[in-house]
């Protein structure tokens, strides 16, 4: 009994051992955390615009977790103050969805996405 419980221990050993190759082709990347650098073979982007916000004291963003762009308006996600503001391509502020029950209102947002020309979350 004891020899068959080391041959499975060593067989698990064995099996998890480094410099398999897997059987679909999957290729193993090793990261090391001490090199910074960063190659990039391609940019993510070609090219890039930035909008600069309007900043009144209805449209202050304490932490944006999440930008989208649809309807020619740009929706940006607040998690501190769960609200969704809206402002204009060219960065005018013009509304938010608060949290509440009205209309206008939402009861909790925590994620959302611009599909078929309405705002889900």
């Amino acid at each position: 009994m004891k020899k068959l419980f080391y041959i499975i221990i060593l067989g698990c050993m064995y099996s998890c051992s480094s410099g398999e190759k897997h059987p679909d082709g999957i290729e193993d990347i090793f990261v090391s955390l001490e090199d910074k650098s960063l190659t990039i073979d391609k940019p993510a982007f070609e090219t890039f615009d930035y909008v600069k916000l309007e900043m009144t004291s209805e449209s202050v963003i304490g932490d944006v977790s999440k930008v989208v762009i649809g309807n020619e308006r740009i929706y940006v996600l607040s998690l501190i103050d769960p609200r969704i503001f809206i402002f204009s391509l060219d960065g005018k502020y013009i509304n938010s969805l608060k949290r509440g029950n009205g209309p206008g209102e939402v009861l909790f947002v925590s994620d959302f996405e611009y599909r078929n020309n309405n705002l889900c979350s």
